[in-house]
């Protein structure tokens, strides 16, 4: 195996170790995860099996609850307990979770992200633009992140910007034009706002 390879699994096991740890300590020793290996399994398939096994064990509310207590300064941690509070219909439990989470590291766009995704579902568009805004501000690049504030722009009742915001969109994901499905969606999409926008 090449040096490279090596490091990858090592890195990966090490994750491991740190979760089971975690786990372990939180009172969850009940979770087992089993890897099998063979020549031909590289690090990334490892990864995915072990992955699978202790997210199912993850996907317990209760059990990401007793991980957030034995480690309430991870941001890993603390997302995905809002995640599942947000699967489990509990927004105002997710957002405050999200709010610790960002306390401890507020320029992480993936939990920006999250928190935009909640404070939509509470109504709260102007709360949830504005982390979408701040994620771009870590990464203005980022398409998702555009297209999916212009979703929260125009179900807040501002077409224009929405529209400008998914023609920088359509702009990152497809530069050349060649997406047929990804143009015919903003031609649809130009077409709505901009008689949207109009009426205003």
């Amino acid at each position: 195996m090449h040096a490279t390879g090596r490091r990858r699994i090592g890195s990966y096991c090490a994750v491991l170790a740190g979760i089971l740890l975690a786990l372990a300590v939180a009172g969850c020793g009940s979770v087992q995860v089993q890897v099998i290996t063979g020549a031909n399994l590289s690090g990334e398939d490892i990864a995915q099996t072990v992955g699978a096994q202790i997210e199912a064990a993850l996907g317990q509310t209760s059990v990401l609850e007793k991980l957030v207590e034995a480690q309430p300064q991870s941001p890993e941690a603390l997302l995905a307990l809002a995640l599942a509070y947000q699967r489990d219909g509990d927004t105002a439990r997710a957002a405050e979770t999200l709010n610790r989470a960002l306390a401890l590291a507020p320029a992480r766009v993936d939990l920006l992200r999250a928190r935009a995704e909640v404070y939509a579902a509470l109504g709260k568009y102007h709360e949830a633009i504005a982390d979408l805004t701040a994620a771009l501000e870590q990464e203005p690049q980022n398409a998702d992140v555009l297209r999916r504030r212009g979703d929260f722009l125009q179900q807040s009742g501002q077409p224009g910007a929405a529209l400008d915001d998914y023609r920088a969109y359509l702009a990152l994901a497809d530069p050349q034009g060649a997406n047929a499905e990804l143009q015919a969606w903003f031609e649809a999409v130009s077409a709505a706002l901009g008689d949207a926008d109009a009426g205003n």
